[in-house]
């Protein structure tokens, strides 16, 4: 795991790292919620905004994602 990002609530996390997928993990139950996985090589960083509506991940790819947690797409 390279990076974490949590929630304004404290619900839920994002961590990313070295298999190019980021996963949304719900802290209550300790289960993964869904996985983000666009990147071609290892995620070096995300950060949630928009009230926690979006995600953004960075990667060793030079690549950014921008990914639209409600409609459950990446948006870039």
């Amino acid at each position: 795991m390279t990076d974490i990002a949590l929630t304004d609530d404290n619900a839920r996390f994002v961590s990313v790292g070295g298999d190019k997928v980021a996963f949304l993990w719900d802290i209550s139950t300790g289960n993964v919620i869904r996985r983000f996985g666009a990147h071609h090589s290892r995620i070096n960083c995300c950060a949630l905004g928009g009230e926690n509506a979006l995600l953004a991940t960075g990667g060793y790819d030079c690549e950014i994602k921008i990914w639209d947690l409600k409609d459950r797409k990446a948006m870039v």
